[in-house]
Parts: C-alpha cells; sequence; structure tokens
C-alpha cells in the first residue's frame, strides 16, 4: 500500500503538509488484515518568520477488520506509530490511533472496480507513551472527515475531502479545518 497526501493550511492559502506512507499488508482474511510501514510527514509554516520546516519520521504496525453492509464497507483501523520528530532531539513517543471509517458506493458497480464513493470517518489519537515529551495528556487528537472519491481500478482511487483537526497542545488547543486530496493506490 501506498498513501500520499497534499494538506492546506488554514484558509487554504497554501500546502502546508505533505504525508508519503508505504507499507506492507498481509491479509489473514478476506475480512481482516495486518500491517507495518513507515510514514515520512513534514510540515511548512509560512506564518512563521522565517518559515519553519519540521520533518517527523514514523514506523507504524496496524490491524484492520472489515465489514459489509449492502452498499457501505465498514473499517476498524488500530495502528500504534513510533514517531520520531527531528525539531527536537530525544523526542520520540508512541501513539495508539483508532479510526472508524464508513466508505459509501454511490454509482459504483457491486463489486466496486470502478465508480463514485462518500467517505465518513472519525479517528481518535491517543498517546501511550513519552506523553510527557509531546503534551502531558492521555488524549491527543480527534479528527471527524468525510470525503468524496473516485475509484479508477481495484487499486488506484483518489479522494478529496475535509477534517476538522481538534489537538491538544501542553497549554492550548487547536481547531484547524483542513482540506485534503489523497491518492491511494493498493498494489
Amino acid at each position: 500500500m501506498t498513501d500520499v497526501q497534499l494538506r492546506s493550511s488554514p484558509g487554504f492559502k497554501f500546502f502546508q503538509n505533505i504525508l508519503l506512507r508505504p507499507g506492507l499488508i498481509y491479509h489473514i482474511t478476506d475480512k481482516q488484515s495486518i500491517g507495518i510501514g513507515y510514514t515520512y510527514f513534514a510540515t511548512w509554516d509560512h506564518n512563521e518568520s522565517p518559515r519553519t520546516f519540521e520533518p517527523e519520521n514514523r514506523i507504524f504496525q496496524q490491524y484492520i477488520l472489515e465489514l459489509e453492509f449492502g452498499r457501505m464497507k465498514l473499517n476498524n483501523r488500530f495502528r500504534l506509530e513510533q514517531r520520531f520528530i527531528q525539531q527536537t532531539s530525544g523526542n520520540v513517543f508512541a501513539q495508539l490511533r483508532h479510526q472508524v471509517q464508513a466508505k459509501i458506493r454511490l454509482n459504483a458497480d457491486t463489486a466496486f472496480k470502478k465508480g463514485w464513493h462518500l467517505n465518513l470517518q472519525n479517528e481518535i489519537f491517543l498517546n501511550i507513551q513519552n506523553k510527557e515529551k509531546l503534551n502531558n495528556n492521555f488524549f491527543d487528537q480527534n479528527r471527524p472527515y468525510a470525503g468524496i472519491g473516485y475509484r479508477f481500478t481495484k487499486k488506484i482511487e483518489t479522494e478529496l475531502g475535509y477534517y476538522h483537526l481538534y489537538q491538544l497542545e501542553k497549554d492550548s488547543r487547536i481547531r484547524e479545518p483542513i482540506v485534503q486530496l489523497m491518492l491511494i493506490t493498493n498494489l
């Protein structure tokens, strides 16, 4: 699997983040899979003077349980990430992420080999190791999301969506609307 994302800044003035996430997935059954992978996540802050750049490297392990109900595919993904932020030496911590996603076929064929879909999801981030290096909280963030996408083949699709980031910092809370454009491959 490969996941590439470009994310906008608040107000849609520029691209603020790029995410590159290759990984390997093993299907235990038709409904269950496990995976491992690597993520490169970069942030540019154009509001700072001079502009700042924060690269981050992550290693992840995940388990996915898929269920289908008519035209809807429901995914439960549990992902454990070990995050390495280069900006501050020694800033390594682990997070557990739980995502629930409902992908609803709109005008797609029965096997969903191609066609339009609606994606509704929510993801919660929990700090399970070294939370004092991040924000001193067990709860880190929540990301409700809605998007519309098109599947070109069973292995390639694109999606444009909106999510509202709610994140706890050490001394504040971040609330940001974010537009996200994704290209998803499953080769």
